[in-house]
């Protein structure tokens, strides 16, 4: 299992409901939280390895949190424009604008439905991730100038250090 980089296919494609085999998806899922904790990550998709199953960890290098099935029910009025990173895109961070607050409902990696109102940080995780199962990457929720002022400045930090140039051909849809 490797990390998928963009443009990668499979990222822009919406996954398949996980109906059955929930112990597979529990191994997988240590695998993936051994790549997010290698990458500094706070959440990982199953696209994001190459699988087109409908999951997603969160959490830290210490824990975290399977995702199967996920719906975000209904989220708050208010919207918050933070910075988001993605393990796909690697060095590459964007102005988001996401809801603050969002029901969310999944099952757990013991098989049960939850239905959980998270706040901050923890909302903005989920909904990124739930993205990535939608075929959704972060560089499309922004415009094409804050994208390709984002990659710009990134690339002037990647010529310093002499490491590979991003493309602006990066935006998936």
């Amino acid at each position: 299992m490797e990390l998928v980089f963009a443009p990668s296919e499979i990222l822009k494609k919406s996954t398949i409901s996980v109906d059955e085999d929930m112990d597979n998806v529990v191994k997988l899922a240590e695998q993936m939280h051994t790549i997010m904790s290698r990458y500094n990550g706070i959440g990982l998709a199953a696209p994001q390895v190459g699988l087109d199953k409908s999951f997603f960890i969160m959490g830290d290098k210490t824990r975290y949190k399977l995702i199967v099935n996920p719906k975000i029910i209904e989220t708050g009025d208010e919207k918050v424009l933070a910075t988001e990173g993605c393990l796909s895109f690697p060095g590459l961070f964007l102005k988001v604008l996401r809801p603050l607050n969002a029901v969310v409902e999944y099952v757990n990696n013991n098989g049960d439905k939850v239905n959980e109102k998270l706040e901050g940080m923890m909302s903005r995780v989920f909904q990124h991730e739930t993205d990535h199962l939608n075929g959704i990457t972060f560089d499309t929720l922004v415009s094409k100038l804050k994208l390709d002022m984002a990659i710009k400045k990134l690339n002037k930090r990647l010529k310093r250090n002499g490491w590979r140039i991003w493309s602006n051909r990066i935006r998936t849809r």
